[in-house]
């Protein structure tokens, strides 16, 4: 009994070390990186209706002179062969504002993070592991296990700790309610030692976002140069917008005749405390799929029960120039003051109903195994 207590506190020890390692080299490596160029794929997997979508990504960030810091995001769906090709998802940080960047129409969006905390807008937006840029934000706000190491592999869970609140049902993140990160113990040819080689997240509708690391370049030879950051403002041509209803400059369009267009992209606006997924799961429609005026109007019907939480939308096409094959939907949510005072009951209304499908749907599929996994190490 003695000897299983002193191993066990032994192993716990042993984790916290090479947790506190890690802290320790990323503060080193953000202090010492110039330059950095990314590459990464990005695989989604819908925990209800079980569809994947995977994606090609690029993050590239450059340290000026000045200390200033320069980050692009790059995102492109995978189409299957013969498929028209989706515009990808980029993203600019630059002077501490965030743009979204339609570059095919020369228009952006531009976003000034709350308080200036572009790190935690990062987080909350586009990775939840941003989180462990900041040690004191991490520990304090997640819980934080080594769970496993080998010869090449360290495996941090990480999860979200309940937060204090006058609500019964306290504060739910919305960002995810799981994750793991898989770093590597040794230096490979792609990927330097301690770096992240694997991030797997799920949030509370049941979505798991699987990214694997191909390749990590840090001021490299042929790094990032300024001129690929230029704001848009500063971009000849280039209409900036602060914020919405019509995105990217396009105008909101009506189903016209013909033969019916397909769903390109779909965009949420106007929640500001509820959950992207509750708007998606009613919805009912996804990208890739013929779209006519009466699947517009039954999406709009689908969403009408979200009215008993105090919000109000509306559903509606938004026309690509020049594409006459793909239409993008806009729902735009109103948020009324019963949203902004019970939000945080209704998503943890959600996240428990998001729990019960993914349970549902592993009972009715015993052989579809969609835990982390434990025993294999991601490929080098």
């Amino acid at each position: 009994m003695i000897g299983l207590t002193l191993t066990t506190a032994l192993l716990l020890a042993v984790a916290e070390a090479r947790q506190n390692e890690l802290f320790r080299c990323w503060e080193k490596a953000k202090a010492d990186t110039r330059s950095l160029v990314v590459e990464f794929t990005l695989e989604k997997n819908n925990g209800v209706r079980t569809e994947k979508e995977r994606f090609e990504g690029t993050v590239k960030l450059l340290r000026t002179a000045k200390g200033d810091l320069l980050a692009s995001y790059t995102l492109t769906k995978a189409e299957k062969p013969g498929a028209a090709a989706n515009p990808p998802f980029v993203g600019l940080l630059n002077g501490g504002n965030l743009y979204l960047l339609q570059p095919d129409l020369k228009s952006a969006i531009r976003f000034a993070p709350a308080g200036g905390d572009v790190r935690l807008w990062l987080e909350e937006k586009f990775n939840p592991f941003a989180l462990l840029l900041d040690e004191k934000h991490a520990r304090q706000n997640y819980q934080l296990k080594v769970v496993k190491q080998d010869e090449w592999y360290t495996y941090l869970d990480v999860k979200p700790k309940p937060r204090k609140s006058s609500g019964w049902c306290g504060d739910w993140s919305g960002g995810f309610t799981r994750g793991r990160a898989v770093f590597l113990n040794q230096k490979s040819q792609r990927v330097p030692k301690d770096m992240p080689r694997q991030l797997w997240y799920e949030d509370a509708a049941g979505n798991s976002y699987t990214f694997d690391i191909r390749r990590w370049k840090a001021n490299g030879a042929h790094s990032p140069k300024a001129d690929e950051f230029t704001r848009p403002e500063d971009r000849p041509g280039w209409e900036v917008n602060e914020s919405l209803p019509f995105l990217f400059g396009e105008k909101r369009g009506e189903m016209r005749g013909g033969p019916p267009r397909k769903v390109g992209t779909i965009y949420i606006v106007g929640n500001d405390v509820t959950y992207d997924g509750a708007f998606l799961d009613r919805l009912g429609l996804h990208p890739g799929q013929p779209l006519t005026e009466s699947d517009l109007r039954a999406a709009e019907w689908r969403l009408i029960p979200l009215w008993l939480l105090g919000i109000g939308c509306s559903v509606t096409t938004v026309d690509r120039d020049g594409d006459e094959e793909y239409a993008d939907i806009l729902v735009t949510a109103k948020e009324s003051l019963i949203t902004q005072v019970g939000g945080r009951g209704y998503n943890a209304a959600y996240s428990l109903l998001g729990i019960i499908a993914r349970y549902r749907y592993r009972l009715l599929n015993p052989q579809q195994d969609r835990a982390i996994p434990r025993g294999s190490s991601p490929r080098q």
